[in-house]
This record gives structure tokens, sequence and C-alpha cells, in this order.
């Protein structure tokens, strides 16, 4: 994952994960969503988003979602059993963008190079990458991608330009 220079999103996963989001965000609730693909060389192309089951926090102290351990592992199984990894986790905020030290701690992505983006506004918003707050683990830490970066970095395809590969699912548990 730290060698990946560029990312590919397929467009139908684009829609799948903002659809999802403000699916969540409806509620006033914070969703995850991972995207799933294959890397080869310095290349990922994220062809699967998969929205895991999760519990959603409401307090006074704000919103979030709650994985379980088993959904994580699940997860996993899944992954090595299709052969596909797990390239990036998507959340929402309710407002602006940007990584907390509960996103911090909680990362479901822990492999070095892979990747976070936090959706302001539950979503409900132009689903423009250089708007999000990106992020890249680098070691123990999430260093922030800066607009140039992102948009050197991520390129999204829509279906048209597939040559017949990849798909989407989607499960909200």
């Amino acid at each position: 994952m730290k060698n990946v220079k560029r990312v590919i999103i397929l467009g139908e996963v684009m829609t799948s994960t903002i659809y999802a989001l403000r699916t969540f965000g409806k509620s006033k609730n914070e969703g995850l969503v991972l995207w799933l693909g294959q890397i080869e060389g310095y290349q990922a192309r994220i062809t699967h988003s998969l929205v895991p089951p999760q519990r959603s926090i409401q307090s006074e102290d704000g919103v979030g979602y709650i994985v379980t351990e088993e959904t994580l592992l699940e997860i996993s199984r899944f992954l090595n059993q299709k052969k596909i990894r797990l390239i990036a986790q998507v959340h929402s905020h309710p407002g602006r963008a940007y990584h907390s030290s509960a996103d911090d701690r909680y990362a479901v992505v822990t492999k070095e190079g892979g990747f976070s983006l936090v959706v302001p506004n539950f979503g409900f918003g132009q689903p423009d990458l250089t708007t999000w707050a990106v992020y890249r683990l680098s070691g123990p830490h999430w260093l922030q991608l800066d607009r140039d970066q992102v948009a050197k970095v991520f390129t999204i395809f829509n279906s048209q330009e597939r040559s017949g590969r990849g798909g989407t699912f989607s499960a909200i548990v």
C-alpha cells in the first residue's frame, strides 16, 4: 500500500458510497463505507464498496459509529476469499471534514499507505474529493493530503470507461 501513487475509483463505487453516506445522514448519523480493490505496482483500482454492519451513536458529545471485532474478522475473511484488498475507509461527519482523535484511534484501515477519507455534511454536497478531508497512514500517524495531492492521486472513472472489470456491492445492515 505504501508504494501506491495513484488510485482509480470506479464511478459506481463513488455513487454507492454517496448513497450510503446520505442514507445514514438522513437520520443525522455518521456512516462508514470501505473501498476495496486491487493493487498493481504503483496503482490501486477501487472496484467495490462495502458498507459493513455498524451501530450508529448519537450523544451530547457528538455522533459516530461502531464496527465490532467480529465484523472486522468477517471482512478480513471476505477479502482473503475474494482476493481483494482494503484500500480506503470513507466516513461522514455532520459538518466540516477532518480526522478526529476517534478516527485516528479506531481506524479500520491499518496498513501503512492506506487512505481515510472524511466527507462533510453527511455526504450532502458535491461528490468532489478535493473538498473532502483525505488522509494517508504513515507509520502511526494520519497525514492530510492537500487539494493538489488529492487531485493528483485520485481519479474517478465512469462506467462507460470500464472494460467490464469490477463491480460494486453494498450492504447496509
